[in-house]
């Protein structure tokens, strides 16, 4: 599966979904904005890298989007340069593990890891959600 997702999942980043992304954190993370890190649970090291405000302002949402946002277009950056396909799952998989811990898990043919795959499954969902329907044929019900 991990290596279908990394293989498929090749589309430009310009039709990636930041927002739809970190609500698929939000679910899979499980935290509350009040919780340590917030909802989208960041490090402290995380919050360093993209922020000089307190890591306790990772509990509110302007700040913490502002971070995100700036993560993501790190991560991509990184992955795009060792050559890896940016989407859900090695954006999902670089969130919760490093960018370290990604070609850790990637090196070992995947397998033990679903945080990837449940990130990927959930903004695809959403993504699914979103698209705009195909247009229904109209019928003409009356008679001239």
């Amino acid at each position: 599966m991990i290596t279908t997702i990394l293989a498929a999942a090749t589309a430009p980043l310009a039709a990636f979904d930041n927002s739809l992304f970190l609500q698929a954190i939000m679910a899979v993370e499980g935290h509350a904005w009040k919780d340590p890190g917030g909802a989208y649970a960041f490090q402290p090291g995380t919050w360093r890298d993209h922020s000089t405000r307190p890591y306790s302002f990772a509990c509110l949402p302007v700040y913490a989007r502002d971070v995100a946002d700036k993560h993501i277009a790190w991560l991509s950056r990184v992955l795009r340069a060792h050559q890896y396909p940016v989407n859900a799952y090695t954006l999902g998989v670089c969130w919760r593990f490093g960018f370290v811990g990604f070609t850790q898990r990637a090196r070992q043919g995947g397998g033990a890891v679903d945080y990837g795959e449940r990130v990927w499954n959930i903004y695809n969902a959403a993504q699914s959600a979103q698209a705009p329907k195909a247009a229904q044929p109209q019928h003409n019900t009356h008679t001239p």
